[in-house]
């Protein structure tokens, strides 16, 4: 303990020469000055430690002892700040950042998300944000359990969440709540209905009576499966009916016809100005201008900003960000497409759609129509597809 408190008052190294410097020491332990790490390179000569106050006094006791004084160095707190005495930049820099420092322990500076699978981490910490808590929030005032109340009100999928704030680190735990099943009523009785005009190939009824067979022509909208069964007797009389919820598939050849068009003139970006480069600066959310001006004079510009965020070893992100804004105004200029690459732009597109759309099954075949007027192309598509075409609906939606 007495190291550190020599440290921090600072000591000086004392170098005597006389006939006897042994007087000194007698001397400074009569005048009760405390002196340590005492070298006797020689008989005449002493190197003692002594406290920086006492230097003034060690002089005294020094001439009293007969004996020549010379400074060897000095050690401790005092001598170290001395030497950036003419640095104020430094001092300066180093006391802003002991306050700064000292500032941004209170702030939340990194936010962990843990315990979540099907929810984003961005749509966690965007809602909280919302609600006034991310990246620079001010820790000691923020109110853990209203805050976690609303967001789970907001976060549906979220069925538990809690906030442990740990000095500069806010750990938010999630656990999610149960995907609710499909509910479906297997009692509620159903026919399976035509979703599309088609031609009838195969017929698998599970539960319900076939109202069709393989070669039928069949209607969108038209009851494919019944889910009323009824009973016959060995006449074939009815005798009584049951309702059940007809399950089953039904593929059946249709027939698709779609169409996109595309003006073959359009607008586009022609020649660009000199852009222009803005800088700002967001430290704890405010965003400080390094730009007069916020105003864009031209109609026509593309904006594109980054921000660069200040980052410590270890992946530690401060509440401070370097914004960079270009700003490249251009003159608009209208852009002619072929007809070719138009045409070829629309077909993949309308492939794209029917593969989508008949999923499971198979286009047969298809065809081509191409047309122009005003200056917009048409492309028709018609094809042959082998699909399933049965939808379960429930009778009382049906009627």
């Amino acid at each position: 303990m007495q190291k550190v408190i020599n440290y921090l008052r600072g000591s000086v190294q004392l170098e005597l020469t006389g006939a006897f410097p042994e007087r000194f020491l007698n001397i400074c332990a009569a005048e009760n000055v405390p002196f340590w790490r005492v070298e006797q390179p020689d008989s005449h000569t002493l190197r003692v430690t002594l406290a920086v106050q006492d230097r003034g006094l060690a002089e005294q006791l020094a001439g009293r002892s007969m004996c020549q004084v010379r400074e060897v160095g000095r050690r401790g707190m005092p001598a170290f700040l001395n030497r950036f005495r003419k640095r104020y930049a430094l001092l300066a820099g180093l006391a802003l950042s002991l306050l700064a420092a000292c500032i941004l322990s209170n702030f939340i500076l990194m936010i962990d998300v843990t315990g979540n699978d099907r929810v984003p981490r961005a749509e966690i910490l965007s809602e909280l944000n919302r609600l006034g808590f991310g990246i620079g929030t001010y820790g000691p005032g923020v109110n853990e359990r209203d805050l976690v109340n609303r967001a789970l009100l907001e976060l549906e999928d979220v069925g538990f969440l809690t906030i442990n704030i740990k000095g500069i680190r806010a750990e938010v735990v999630v656990r999610e709540a149960p995907e609710k099943p499909e509910i479906v009523d297997k009692n509620k009785p159903a026919d399976v209905v035509a979703v599309r005009d088609g031609l009838v190939l195969e017929v698998g009824a599970r539960v319900g009576k076939e109202m069709v067979k393989e070669g039928d022509a069949v209607l969108k909208g038209e009851v494919l499966i019944s889910g009323l069964v009824p009973y016959e007797d060995g006449t074939g009389a009815v005798f009584a009916s049951r309702q059940y919820r007809a399950e089953g598939e039904i593929w059946a050849i249709t027939e698709r016809t779609v169409r996109r068009s595309i003006p073959l003139k359009t607008s586009g970006k022609g020649a660009r100005q000199k852009a222009q480069t803005r800088y700002a600066l967001r430290v704890l959310n405010h965003r400080i201008k390094f730009y007069r001006n916020s105003s864009i004079s031209c109609d026509n510009y593309d904006k594109i900003s980054r921000e660069y965020k200040l980052t410590l070893p270890g992946g530690l992100e401060l509440p401070v960000s370097w914004i960079r804004t270009v700003i490249s105004a251009y003159e608009p200029t209208e852009v002619t497409l072929t007809r070719e690459s138009a045409e070829r732009y629309l077909k993949d597109r309308l492939e794209g759609e029917l593969k989508e759309a008949v999923a499971e099954g198979e286009v047969l075949s298809k065809s081509w129509e191409t047309g122009e007027k005003d200056g917009i192309l048409t492309v028709t598509m018609k094809a042959s597809c082998n699909e399933q075409i049965g939808r379960t609906v429930e009778l009382e939606d049906s009627e």
